[in-house]
């Protein structure tokens, strides 16, 4: 298949194609959510912490209260003997870990006799130690107001992985009555962040980790084993919470700065009578008791929000499950219905706007309102809407559609322009269709400075009248294509071919400053005399072909540009006094023996870039006023050439009427320039004829000219 029928077909089935796409996309993600993929999971996640960040301050619980044992806590040098004989519980705080049991049975019993809804604490009582008796008996007299925490450890050996309950010391646990005891583990994800919770387990699960992968199964199963928190909430509710314990819960944190109060224990024991009343300040809340001192304890856990303490982490799930205000993942039609239909927007927008723009515009608009109702459905619903399927459809779609758009108009621009660019300009070409507005105000007419080239070549008429039509026309095709060529390298537009002629222009087209225009019409007109004899080299010998001689004339002025014409045939064109004046430099090459002639604001604006010579003043005819012509010699050098320095010399003193010197000066500097500088030759002539005929007192220097 040609490249031509390949883009032809990309064309004729444009639609069916993107539809088809949109398809893949749609199923491909839905292959890619069914495997549980990773990358979406995590990228997921990482939407969930931002929306935490982007969210209002959330207002903390006040029927919550966590006593922390800080570093603070084991700093005992703070307390003096009157502190421990008024506080006897201080005693029991020492430096070593784990304090004895006596603590937490008093501290348990007080908070509970004072009125506290319900004490959780989040220690693993895992080995015996002296006042578990103590302890455990306050544990047993407040059965239903108290929940303690063991661990589910997960180990691998050559048997394969495998689970254990890390039960609490039995002393602890009463032998009859409700359960106090709950799993206080999280479910960090790949990442290593807590942001789930799973509240109940069942043995079966426990025992055979690879039912996990079957959550249809586990869903039937009924847990027999709960977590700490779906205690806790248990217990203060009179009920289980609403909610299956099986699937993960995902947790609502508050702001880490300004979340669940914390106090350090040894605040609770100095001040419990005064601040906290004897007790009277936790009555009615729920009370958790844990590590909080990262250092001492690594209980931390990565959160959304940050790191923060275990027990907190605890004390938030619980306030989730009492309070009903846990996340809710949207329903898993969702995620898939949200591929289709922003695909379905993207592929819409695709086709029926055209520009690209707009394009980009409508489907960063559809994206940050996505962002904007999500997050709104997140921070007053709780809602948590998977975004990955709408970016993609709206990303994978719409920047599709773009694209396979992009590739079909370049193609056809390509295309368009070889075929338009051998009828006008190369820089018309481009105008018309890259910036039709800015083309179709020009078609008006528009009034602008302008730098025209005119190109002839001298003799045509006598070469044409002897010269067969296919040698001429073969000859004058390889003298225009290398003519043109330079011309377009050097930024002109290629405005006409008047027979042999070529008229070019700089800044008709394209609005650049003119000195940068300038400066390439002059180096423009270098190169193809320099292109010009190439050519006459290579024709050298050859049957059929002459050796061709050029002239090229350029001003700068003001000229209208516009398009003109029958409305049949019309031209993109500039016309003025301007385009005569150069017409008319060109002309004179021949009687100044010239290949270039360029006007005077030509010259001021490229005097830094070329080395030139006055040629005359001019004064053209149909004209009244003489102007300024010079002639090219070259890039400037760091030495001019010879013979330079005196012929500008001698102009000086040809304009002074100091015509004796003149012809001096003019005389040194031909024979610096090799002898026959028809320039030089020309200036002496004239000073001889003022020498003996004195021009008259109104005399401006300029010459006129008898033909165009």
């Amino acid at each position: 298949m040609s490249v031509r029928a390949f883009f032809e077909f990309l064309r004729r089935w444009r639609v069916l194609l993107q539809v088809l796409f949109l398809c893949a996309v749609v199923g491909g993600y839905h292959y890619l959510t069914q495997q549980n993929n990773a990358p979406i999971e995590n990228f997921e996640n990482r939407v969930l912490d931002w929306r935490f960040l982007a969210r209002p301050a959330r207002e903390p619980p006040a029927d919550i209260v966590v006593i922390g044992i800080d570093e603070s806590s084991f700093d005992t040098s703070r307390w003096t003997p009157d502190d421990l004989v008024k506080y006897p519980d201080l005693g029991l705080l020492t430096k070593n870990w784990p304090w004895s049991r006596v603590l937490w049975g008093r501290l348990t019993d007080e908070l509970l006799t004072a009125g506290a809804k319900l004490v959780a604490i989040d220690i693993l009582f895992r080995d015996s130690l002296p006042g578990d008796a103590e302890c455990g008996a306050v544990f047993e007299k407040h059965a239903s107001k108290v929940a303690i925490t063991s661990m589910l450890e997960h180990s691998n050996s050559a048997m394969g992985a495998s689970w254990a309950i890390d039960e609490a010391n039995d002393d602890l646990v009463p032998l009859t009555g409700p359960e106090i005891v709950g799993l206080a583990n999280f479910d960090p994800d790949d990442d290593g962040i807590v942001r789930r919770i799973t509240h109940g387990f069942t043995r079966d699960l426990l025992l055979n980790p690879d039912l996990a992968k079957k959550p249809d199964l586990v869903a039937k199963l009924k847990p027999d084993v709960f977590s700490f928190s779906w205690l806790a909430a248990e217990k203060t509710l009179g009920r289980p919470p609403q909610r299956n314990p099986v699937n993960p819960m995902l947790l609502n944190f508050f702001d880490r700065e300004n979340g669940i109060r914390v106090i350090p224990v040894e605040d609770v024991i100095l001040n419990w009578t005064t601040a906290y009343k004897n007790g009277a300040a936790f009555a009615g809340k729920t009370v958790f008791i844990g590590a909080i001192s990262e250092v001492r304890f690594k209980d931390n856990k990565i959160t959304s929000v940050g790191s923060i303490p275990g027990v907190v982490c605890q004390a938030t799930a619980y306030s989730n499950l009492i309070h009903g205000d846990w996340l809710r993942p949207a329903q898993a039609w969702v995620a898939p219905a949200l591929v289709v239909v922003f695909g379905l927007l993207s592929l819409l927008i695709c086709l029926w706007l055209e520009s690209v723009l707009i394009r980009v515009l409508l489907l960063t608009g559809l994206a940050l309102g996505f962002v904007i109702v999500t997050q709104w459905l997140f921070n007053t619903q709780l809602l948590v809407v998977p975004v990955t399927g709408a970016f993609l459809g709206l990303v994978g779609c719409g920047g599709f559609g773009t694209l396979y758009d992009f590739v079909l108009e370049r193609y056809e621009r390509r295309r368009v322009l070889g075929v338009f660019e051998t009828m006008v300009s190369p820089g018309v070409a481009n105008l018309v269709l890259s910036n039709r507005g800015d083309f179709e105000q020009r078609l008006g007419g528009q009034r602008k400075d302008v730098i025209i080239l005119f190109s002839d070549i001298r003799g045509f008429t006598t070469w044409s009248e002897k010269a067969g039509p296919e040698a001429l026309v073969a000859q004058l095709n390889e003298y225009f294509y290398g003519m043109v060529e330079v011309i377009q390298q050097e930024g002109g537009t290629v405005q006409k071919y008047i027979g042999d002629a070529i008229m070019a222009a700089w800044g008709d087209v394209y609005d650049r400053p003119l000195k940068e225009c300038a400066a390439e019409a002059v180096r423009a007109a270098l190169r193809m005399s320099e292109s010009l004899e190439i050519l006459n080299t290579n024709w050298v010998g050859k049957d059929k072909r002459e050796q061709l001689s050029i002239g090229i004339g350029i001003n700068l002025g003001m000229a209208v540009v516009g398009q003109v014409g029958h409305p049949r045939r019309q031209e993109f064109t500039v016309l003025g006094d301007a385009v005569n004046l150069a017409a008319r430099f060109e002309s004179a090459t021949k009687q100044y023996q010239q290949t270039v002639l360029v006007g005077q604001q030509i010259y001021e604006l490229t005097r830094e870039v070329f080395d030139f010579r006055l040629a005359d003043k001019m004064q053209v005819k149909g004209k009244t006023f003489a102007v300024p012509v010079y002639t090219p010699i070259g890039y400037k050098a760091a030495t001019p050439p010879a013979g330079l320095a005196e012929y500008n010399q001698a102009i000086e003193k040809y304009y002074a009427r100091d015509f004796e010197h003149a012809v001096e000066l003019f005389h040194a500097a031909n024979e610096k320039m090799g002898g026959a500088d028809f320039l030089c030759q020309n200036f002496k002539e004239r000073c001889g004829h003022f020498i003996a005929t004195p021009p008259p007192p109104d005399w401006d220097g300029g010459w006129a000219l008898k033909e165009k």
